[in-house]
């Protein structure tokens, strides 16, 4: 053999290996999750469920990169979950399911759960049931393995552009949930972002599947220059050059139905209406007539106490009058008997018959004459 066929075969082989060398690599690589809830054997039913529900899923995959299968009765039921990246086609989609559907047995033969990602699609399966769900049992973090230059200021326009691509993710419809796009930094250059729910979690799941991926990239990776952060139920990815389709990506949404917007806000509550006029009779009418009757009835009860306190005070001032008059008269009375014995003596002609007017019960009654010729009656008792 020349030295020119054995310069040929290095060169030969030299590209063999530059060339398979990738694959084997991302073989290698590719980010996997077998969780410890239990085992299968080959030939159990359990196996035979599980590659039934992973060939039904890129089988049936739909236009929207969203599929799930359940196969079987418990305990042997098999439940899956497939998803696409938003940017790919239906035949890139259902290859990237094929080839996940291989791998996932191959790096998790006996696994009752085990979940992969890929580059272009994502495929989970359990025992157990998860479409809805949004679990937090495994994740993976992938990052680029160089730095930004100026790491303050590259944050805060990542956060600007994650954290806009989170609100679409989380407010997009049953069929799709994404968002992407880019934003210039402040180094002159471009950052692209992508982030994507499984379209069964409702805004809130979706919101918060993501929110927790871009603190656990902050917390992990802060000033890389790219991350994937991967888990069961949503995805995010940076990086500063375009890696997704974004012609693709504007096809697959003029697809799907248009995001109905949010429910105008409830008008305000009309205003109590007035009340009309009660008819006669009615229960308000009672209620006023009664109130009237209550008030005069305390006004009458004031004003005969009032009369009676004052007729009360005129009988008292009146029976103290009468009883001063009574008094004054019983004493003018007495005096006016307490005349000196000798002076009616003298007046009667020393009681004399000639005078004698007559006689009753209280004695004998005599006639006199005074000075200014006056005749009065005079009761004297003898004794």
């Amino acid at each position: 053999m020349s030295c020119e066929s054995c310069k040929l075969a290095m060169i030969i082989l030299l590209v063999s290996i530059i060339v398979l060398l990738p694959s084997v690599r991302s073989q290698d690589e590719t980010p996997h999750v077998c969780l410890p809830n239990g085992n299968y054997t080959s030939n159990s039913t359990y196996r035979a469920n599980l590659n039934s529900s992973l060939s039904s899923l890129s089988a049936n995959m739909g236009n929207n990169g969203f599929n799930n299968a359940s196969v079987g009765r418990n305990p042997d039921q098999v439940n899956a979950i497939a998803l696409c990246r938003a940017d790919t086609t239906l035949a890139q989609c259902r290859t990237c399911l094929q080839n996940a559907a291989v791998g996932i047995v191959q790096f998790c033969p006996n696994q009752r759960q085990a979940i992969i990602w890929y580059e272009l699609c994502t495929l989970r399966y359990s025992n157990e049931a998860i479409n809805g769900t949004q679990p937090n049992d495994a994740e993976v973090i992938l990052r680029n393995t160089g730095d930004v230059a100026s790491p303050q200021q590259f944050r805060n326009d990542r956060a600007r552009l994650l954290d806009n691509l989170t609100a679409q993710a989380a407010n997009g419809s049953s069929e799709m949930k994404i968002g992407a796009g880019s934003t210039n930094t402040s180094d002159s250059d471009t950052l692209y972002g992508l982030v994507q729910c499984t379209p069964d979690l409702s805004a809130d799941e979706c919101n918060n599947c993501l929110v927790q991926a871009g603190r656990d990239m902050r917390s992990c990776c802060d000033s890389a220059r790219g991350v994937r952060v991967l888990f069961p139920s949503c995805i995010l990815r940076y990086e500063l050059y375009p890696f997704y389709n974004e012609t693709r990506l504007r096809e697959f949404q003029a697809l799907l139905p248009p995001v109905p917007s949010p429910p105008a806000p409830s008008p305000p509550a009309p205003s109590p209406p007035v009340p009309s006029p009660s008819p006669p009779g009615s229960g308000d009418d009672n209620t006023t007539k009664i109130i009237i009757i209550v008030v005069v009835a305390v006004v009458v009860c004031l004003i005969l106490a009032v009369c009676g306190a004052i007729f009360l005070r005129k009988r008292v001032k009146q029976r103290r009058h009468y009883e001063i008059t009574e008094t004054t008269d019983e004493t003018s009375s007495v005096e006016s008997l307490q005349y000196d014995f000798g002076k009616i003596r003298a007046a009667t002609n020393d009681f004399a018959d000639s005078n004698k007017l007559g006689q009753g019960g209280f004695g004998v009654v005599y006639k006199t004459q005074s000075n200014v010729h006056i005749w009065v009656g005079i009761v004297a008792t003898r004794l």
